[in-house]
């Protein structure tokens, strides 16, 4: 019995050392390298290619190596094949501290200082409390209820927007469009954690962006399909929008004259907000893996039909 590894990113071999740690009796191949398909039993993919896929005639389940599955062409999967979120804490852990530099960085005005600094500027002002700076998280999946508790811990307000209407200590939780409304009007900062689906693709557009309390920064770790890149430019230029702090992009790498890149209120990194750990990543992989041999539902399964 054997699984599959492929990612264009990440280097196997600390995966392939993680892995056999915690599931000895599983051999390791690294795609393309597959002495035999047939004995293939698990798959962990980031953008996996077709090809790749539709060879797991046996597969057993499919995980994804990143917190999304909008990398996986579903299509090419043999029927019935489950697929599995990556769910562990290093990448919730990486996550809420890329969000909470985010917080501190805006309601501390270190962008502010940063943008002073280019001219040789002193301008100095008070921060306030983190209490008076409220954050609204838009999806409170895991990562959003780790990323909810770290900023709680420092002492932010928060808001969450969730379709399925959690409860969360300490968090008001809102839920449909006047929920949406509510939190937006009252957050200094908008954080986007929602998966890609056909309801959140363009939900940051023009209407959103003016519903949104003005003045207010705004921070894309969901997908860059979620945003209208003009919208939310012109939103900055006008001083609807504060700042944004942007990892994710509708096209990957963003392309080198994309007005993001000079925009003197906009922060891009390279999608890298939370990246999977070997060492914390394996024991999700073994939790799906020990859920297969068991008869027990898998953990974190995708609904195909819902798209995460």
């Amino acid at each position: 019995m054997a699984l599959v590894f492929h990612s264009p990113l990440d280097d196997p071999e600390p995966w392939r050392r993680a892995l056999a740690s915690e599931l000895p009796d599983l051999d390791v191949w690294v795609w393309p390298h597959v002495p035999d398909p047939a004995a293939i039993a698990f798959a962990l993919v980031y953008r996996p290619p077709p090809a790749l896929l539709a060879s797991l005639k046996h597969v057993r389940a499919v995980v994804s190596l990143a917190a999304g599955v909008d990398h996986i062409p579903f299509a090419a999967l043999p029927s019935g094949v489950p697929v599995c979120r990556m769910v562990e804490p290093g990448l919730a852990a990486q996550m809420a501290d890329y969000v909470l530099h985010a917080a501190l960085t805006a309601q501390r005005g270190f962008d502010h200082y940063a943008r002073c600094a280019t001219v040789g500027q002193w301008d100095w002002a008070p921060a306030g409390a983190p209490s008076a700076f409220h954050v609204g998280l838009l999806g409170l999946g895991a990562i959003g209820r780790a990323v909810a508790a770290r900023l709680a811990a420092a002492g932010f307000s928060i808001s969450g927007w969730s379709r399925l209407g959690r409860t969360i200590a300490g968090v008001v939780v809102e839920g449909g469009a006047d929920g949406l409304d509510r939190l937006l009007a009252r957050s200094d900062m908008v954080v986007l954690l929602l998966p890609a689906t056909a309801e959140t693709a363009g939900l940051v557009d023009a209407r959103f962006l003016q519903r949104t309390k003005r003045g207010a920064h705004f921070v894309n770790v969901g997908r860059g399909e979620h945003v209208v890149d003009a919208d939310l430019l012109r939103a900055l230029d006008d001083g609807q929008l504060a700042s944004a702090t942007l990892d994710v992009f509708r096209v990957e790498p963003l392309p080198a004259d994309h007005p993001f890149w000079r925009h003197p209120r906009v922060r891009v990194t390279p999608h890298v907000a939370a990246t999977p750990v070997p060492e914390t990543g394996a024991v999700a992989v073994r939790a799906v893996v020990d859920a297969v041999r068991n008869g027990l539902p898998l953990p974190h399964r995708v609904d195909l039909e819902r798209g995460y």
